[in-house]
């Protein structure tokens, strides 16, 4: 289970838990139009698709770096390696 943020064509972010790999999940929201409305019907188009902590809710490395993260589980004190 990977967690991701989908931005919108409208520029709102939509942050989700995913079961799959973070390939699976670019091919499940990239380019793909969902209703993000809560109270009336809002289409928008996922423009991009980022992994993000689990825990902190900050972006992973680009170059697969592995950093502290300050709200994990002293069990899990690095963000994983991409």
């Amino acid at each position: 289970m990977i967690t991701v943020r989908c931005t919108y064509a409208n520029d709102d972010t939509v942050t989700t838990r995913f079961n799959g790999t973070f390939e699976e999940a670019k091919a499940y929201f990239l380019n793909q139009t969902f209703n993000i409305g809560s109270v009336e019907d809002n289409m928008q188009e996922c423009v991009k698709v980022q992994e993000i902590c689990g825990y902190c809710g900050t972006d992973f490395d680009p170059e697969g770096r592995a950093e502290m993260c300050p709200e994990a589980p002293v069990s899990v004190l690095y963000h994983a390696a991409r």
